[in-house]
């Protein structure tokens, strides 16, 4: 019976050393790689399998569509730990433009025709003028973003959070639009006019 404290003690080391072993694997490998990770650089399989190529979305929705909603690229804060150093912020009713990343614009270009690539840019730019011009018509709010940082974090107004991987969107080369409400939206297109209605629920303020 004297040695019944020792015996207690020993008897609640072991728990906690048990508890403090299971702490230690209930977050997968996976998710603890994402913590405050900013990691930019891409393979040849992550382009192949970027989501966001418009010829697998119009598999994937039997009809093309120059708009459709980010919901894939949404990753849980649950694992993530956000800051300024990985991290770009939006806040409320905005919008950002986003181009390919630099692997995918390289790719494109040393696989494209010269004459085809260079059109098919300066199209894209005559574009991006019109919805750029349109947008800011509009009074939407926008922000600038690089692909020098991997999450985009739009806030909504009811405190509500959208985070974004732009390893998820490699392809991207538009525009994000985003309500805020609901899941932004990307654009990549000739006419945004019917996008803007839809997202932003505006009359639109001129047309092309």
């Amino acid at each position: 019976m004297k040695n019944l404290p020792l015996l207690l003690l020993l008897v609640l080391f072991n728990c906690q050393s048990k508890n403090t072993k299971l702490t230690k694997v209930i977050t997968p490998k996976s998710e603890q790689t994402l913590r405050t990770e900013n990691n930019l650089k891409v393979n040849l399989k992550d382009i192949l399998t970027d989501s966001i190529i418009w010829e697998k979305q119009h598999l994937k929705t039997g009809m093309f569509s120059d708009n459709f909603s980010l919901a894939w690229t949404r990753i849980s804060d649950k694992y993530v730990i956000l800051d300024t150093s990985n991290s770009y912020y939006f806040h409320g009713s905005c919008y950002t433009e986003i181009d390919s990343h630099p692997d995918v614009f390289d790719r494109t270009k040393k696989l494209t025709p010269e004459d085809e690539f260079y059109t098919g840019a300066d199209d894209k730019m005559y574009y991006t003028y019109l919805a750029r011009e349109l947008l800011d018509s509009c009074k939407i709010r926008s922000y600038n973003y690089n692909r020098d940082k991997r999450y985009l974090v739009f806030k909504g107004k009811n405190g509500k959070s959208f985070i974004l991987d732009s390893k998820k969107m490699l392809h991207a080369w538009g525009f994000i639009l985003f309500n805020g409400k609901d899941v932004p939206t990307f654009w990549n297109g000739t006419d945004i006019s019917c996008t803007i209605q839809k997202v932003y629920k505006l009359e639109v303020c001129y047309e092309y």
